[in-house]
């Protein structure tokens, strides 16, 4: 729609929903002993329940990403009250400090 428009565009594709479907040994123990993680999307939420049953604590973008990750199991959700990077970034914050990470 940009070029359309007339503004020049360079795409790049720094983002994919495709879920990790066989990790290597290295990536599962890493998710495995992983304190926080930090989810941008449902989907996401959904790739990492199927390849481990490790739930730790876990910083959501929103509240549909909220909502994923309660129904996967999740029981220690941060997630803004409104959607949006800012608020990501810092109920991230508030997860580490929550672990007792003061110095973020």
């Amino acid at each position: 729609g940009l070029e359309q428009r007339g503004f020049q565009v360079t795409r790049l594709n720094t983002y994919t929903t495709q879920p990790l479907l066989r990790p290597t040994p290295e990536a599962l123990a890493l998710m495995e002993e992983t304190s926080i993680a930090t989810f941008g999307s449902p989907s996401a939420v959904r790739a990492w329940s199927k390849v481990t049953p490790h739930r730790p604590l876990c910083a959501c973008i929103g509240g549909t990403s909220q909502a994923a990750a309660e129904a996967e199991g999740f029981t220690h959700i941060f997630a803004p009250e409104r959607p949006g990077i800012s608020g990501w970034a810092e109920v991230t914050v508030t997860a580490v400090k929550s672990l007792g990470g003061e110095r973020v």
